[in-house]
């Protein structure tokens, strides 16, 4: 016996994985790798998400792994924007 679905992985919205935590337009998604976390940014970030976004990415900042900050799909970036990489310095800082 077999199970039949209407309806496929791509319409339904699920996705086996690592799915993206979506943030008021900006999505973002980390993966772990042997030699340091990467979190990946696609999407807008502006003015209404920036304070989620750096919640988000701020979480993944550990002392015992360096962060690589993908921001290769971002397809707008407001100038209010720029506090991000700021604010990630910082933790990465604070975090050594």
């Amino acid at each position: 016996m077999t199970l039949a679905s209407a309806n496929s992985a791509s319409e339904s919205g699920f996705r086996y994985g690592n799915p993206a935590a979506d943030c008021d337009g900006a999505q973002i998604r980390a993966q772990c790798r042997h030699l340091a976390i990467v979190v990946t940014i696609s999407g807008e970030i502006n003015d209404s998400n920036i304070d989620r976004v750096r919640q988000s990415v701020r979480r993944f900042i550990l002392a015992e792994k360096p962060l690589v900050l993908d921001l290769s799909g971002v397809g707008s970036f407001s100038a209010q924007s720029i506090s991000l990489l700021y604010a990630v310095d910082d933790e990465c800082r604070t975090a050594g």
